[in-house]
């Protein structure tokens, strides 16, 4: 069975060895130490999180979405704030994150980043103040 390192692991997911390193404390990723003290990833677990990066969106995802689509339009903190009960505000800056290229469009307006539905552009005279 193949292993790798975080590093390898943090290029094979296309994500940041930081957070390779907190998926492993949080139990997100199972890891163990090698003798020398580093974190090895089995390839199956490798192989699980690119099938769950890359399919449905999460449930966290999904209340995002929904939340984004009955809103029109909203920055992160106004988001987090809205969720804070359910979702965690780190997570919810790294769901946007993902959800931003593929799920969502975003601009960057009055100091803040927006969030709005795919189907909307930023000209079609949206609001954040409604």
């Amino acid at each position: 069975m193949k292993k790798h390192t975080t590093g390898e692991a943090s290029k094979l997911l296309g994500v940041s060895f930081i957070t390779i390193k907190r998926w492993i404390y949080s139990g997100r990723i199972k890891a163990e130490k090698n003798d020398g003290g580093r974190w090895l990833i089995a390839d199956e677990e490798i192989q699980r999180l690119n099938r769950e990066m890359s399919g449905e969106p999460r449930e966290n995802d999904k209340k995002i979405l929904d939340l984004v689509s009955s809103k029109q339009v909203a920055y992160l903190r106004e988001l987090q704030v809205f969720l804070e009960e359910e979702i965690p505000h780190d997570e919810t800056y790294a769901a946007l994150k993902r959800l931003a290229p593929s799920r969502l469009n975003t601009r960057y307006e009055w100091d803040n980043r927006w969030y709005f539905p795919k189907d909307k552009q930023w000209s079609d005279g949206l609001d954040p103040c409604v």
